[in-house]
């Protein structure tokens, strides 16, 4: 199915990480579903990358991207989700951060 839906470039990108380990996880495979259908093909790829991948299907975690989707543009949300940020989303200290900043920003 991500073949068909990626470039070649693009699957072997995705596959790369954690997301071949988490394949075949109901909880994984349902919001990879969603998000594919949030993002576009190349934005979705690059959101998949470092940590989302290893967390995507816990039920904070994906809460947590739901509402911090819903904040930033689509195209800002995944730049934010890049590098450390998912893998700190749910910490508590980290979270009243990034609402800090958020309101301060905006």
């Amino acid at each position: 199915r991500w073949c068909e839906v990626l470039t070649r470039k693009s699957f072997v990108t995705f596959m790369c990480d954690d997301v071949a380990s988490q394949l075949g996880i109901e909880a994984f495979d349902a919001a990879l579903e969603r998000w594919c259908e949030v993002l576009t093909p190349e934005s979705f790829v690059t959101f998949m990358c470092n940590s989302v991948a290893s967390r995507l299907g816990e039920p904070g975690f994906d809460t947590a991207l739901k509402r911090w989707c819903e904040v930033l543009t689509r195209k800002s949300f995944v730049t934010f989700m890049c590098d450390d940020v998912a893998s700190q989303l749910g910490i508590e200290a980290f979270d009243a951060a990034l609402e800090r900043w958020c309101e301060v920003l905006t």
